[in-house]
């Protein structure tokens, strides 16, 4: 009995801290393609751009980017990077959901110098890397564009039928047939976080606007205030 709970607090560690590299890489995503006209505009390139800077840190056998993608109508969807980006929104770190203009506000620019000065996206750099080339060669594109680029891109797809792995273009693909991550994918790496870190970075992703707002308060009220 114990060992099955134990077995389950470890694979909830894990979802944790993959939700948590998630919102670490949606920070660094938004930041960077916003540095590239016509920058991070449209409901379709905000999932077609994350869907091609997962896509090409999974086909380098790197475990970051974690959302998840399945065939929809328009191409690769997520409803995990809606979810994530709706969180984060929540608590005061991102903007433009309803609008499609996808930034970070004042807070979520903080803390995503925050997470660089700490030295871990340079960690990290061999995802960075990749990422930073998706974006380079993607983000001037709009979200039409990269919708029909995308349908032409052939990925790895498991044949159910005759149990082995063929190549398949996206147009291809039967909608609701999962595309992201591949199920038989053997890692190189990870993304990898000290654990002082994870811990650090969930206490501030855990916080709302209002608890940042109560803090600046409090570290502006004078010291003799504080123990008033």
């Amino acid at each position: 009995m114990d060992s099955n709970i134990e077995i389950s607090d470890q694979r909830l560690e894990e979802i944790k801290l993959k939700s948590l590299v998630n919102k670490i890489l949606m920070l660094y995503v938004i930041e960077k393609a916003n540095k590239i006209p016509p920058f991070l505009r449209g409901k379709i390139k905000f999932q077609k751009l994350f869907f091609l800077s997962e896509l090409t840190v999974e086909q380098d056998r790197i475990q970051a980017l974690t959302f998840g993608y399945f065939r929809y109508t328009l191409g690769p969807f997520s409803k995990s990077l809606l979810e994530t980006f709706e969180d984060m929104e929540e608590h005061g770190l991102v903007k433009g959901g309803l609008s499609g203009n996808f930034e970070l506000t004042k807070e979520g620019q903080y803390l995503f110098e925050v997470i660089e000065s700490s030295g871990l996206y340079k960690a990290n750099s061999d995802t960075i890397k990749i990422i930073d080339e998706t974006i380079k060669k993607h983000g001037t594109k709009d979200g039409i564009a990269l919708e029909n680029m995308i349908y032409n891109i052939k990925i790895p797809f498991w044949n159910e039928s005759t149990h082995s792995i063929i190549y398949k273009e996206i147009k291809d693909i039967k909608t609701y047939i999962d595309l992201l991550p591949f199920c038989f994918v053997n890692y190189k790496k990870k993304f990898c976080i000290s654990q002082d870190l994870i811990d650090d970075l969930l206490y501030e992703f855990s916080l709302t606007s209002k608890d940042r707002e109560s803090m600046k308060k409090i570290s502006n009220k004078p010291f003799e205030e504080l123990f008033a």
